[in-house]
């Protein structure tokens, strides 16, 4: 790795040698327009001989982008929020973290091109029908939630989607708007709302304030990741978002738990990713341990149909976009529910 990045480099240098680093012998040192040993990338490194801030040591060759993270010699991506970013190079955010990129054009504010998505459009063009865009990854059927208890504290699932939930006493993050469930009789809803859309092949106005337009929705920038945004937010294309992706925990559907790390525990089995407490349909006294679920609930799968403690608001069975069944009219499925 080390000779194809050197012979590469005075490649590179072979026609003007004025400005590219040259290495002296067998002391590792580095002169050249980049000054001390270490100042600029490309140039050699070693224990003896370190990188400046900013850059570290890979293969005896600075290197941007990358943080030491210890002794183990791994590397992790840097957070130039703290770090700083070397000259010419710009703090800005690519999937969720603060990584110095190339400035354009001698700026320092324009965000790098954003390579995730921003549409369930677009995820359906490129990945097929029911795939979603959740944190902006393209996220097949299989791995979209199917129950709120997959979800943060406060969201519903939501047409496989972590959303939200809203009502009188509690507003939608900022971008988007409160849409009542069913008749709206319960007065509680799901943030799915749109009340100033953006962008978009249809046009829409312009983000204004510390806003920019993310999914066609106005929504706060974050300049430094996911943490800028706040609870139940994540950083995608430069804006706070709330977070849609599920929590699994585990993968093979109907594998009976074993007490193992990563499987569900002893009595309990995985369904759509997660683990559920068995129950015995024929008992009523199956679930009583099961603290909110005290109901046993069939749930189908593709590996069949099982019996699980749940409650009367999740684990329905009128709906499930993870496989394809989903509610008629204008209904939405939420939790299994068509409502």
């Amino acid at each position: 790795m080390k000779r194809t990045k050197v012979i590469g480099l005075f490649g590179l240098c072979a026609a003007a040698l004025l400005g590219c680093p040259v290495w002296g012998g067998g002391g590792g040192s580095s002169v050249g327009t980049c000054g001390a040993p270490g100042a600029c990338p490309g140039s050699y490194c070693d224990p003896a001989n370190p990188c400046s801030g900013g850059y570290t040591c890979e293969d005896n060759t600075c290197v941007t982008g990358t943080v030491d993270s210890g002794s183990d010699g791994a590397t992790d991506a840097a957070n130039c929020v703290t770090t700083g970013c070397p000259s010419g190079q710009v703090c800005s955010v690519v999937g969720g973290s603060a990584t110095c990129v190339e400035a354009e054009g001698g700026g320092d504010s324009s965000p790098p091109p954003f390579t995730g998505c921003t549409s369930n459009a677009q995820c359906v063009a490129d990945s097929g029908t029911g795939a979603l865009c959740l944190n902006g990854v393209c996220t097949g059927e299989a791995n979209q939630c199917s129950d709120a208890t997959q979800c943060l504290t406060g969201e519903d699932c939501v047409q496989g989607a972590c959303v939200p939930t809203c009502g009188s006493s509690m507003a939608c993050p900022s971008g988007y708007s409160c849409t009542m469930i069913g008749d709206g009789g319960s007065g509680s809803g799901v943030c799915t709302g749109n009340p100033t859309p953006c962008g978009g092949a249809d046009g829409g106005a312009a983000c204004t304030g510390d806003t920019t337009c993310v999914d066609q929705h106005c929504v706060p920038t974050c300049a430094s990741g996911d943490a800028a945004c706040g609870t139940g937010l994540v950083c995608v294309d430069n804006g706070c978002v709330p977070n849609q992706a599920p929590v699994f925990t585990c993968n093979t559907d109907g594998q009976p738990g074993d007490g193992k790390k990563g499987d569900c525990d002893v009595g309990s089995v995985c369904l759509h990713h997660s683990c559920y407490i068995s129950c015995d349909p024929e008992s009523s006294t199956s679930c009583e341990t099961a603290d909110m679920f005290p109901i046993c609930k069939p749930v189908t799968t593709s590996m069949g149909t099982y019996y699980v403690c749940g409650s009367n608001s999740n684990l329905g069975n009128q709906c499930d976009p993870t496989r394809g069944l989903n509610c008629t009219g204008s209904d939405i499925c939420i939790d299994g529910y068509c409502r």
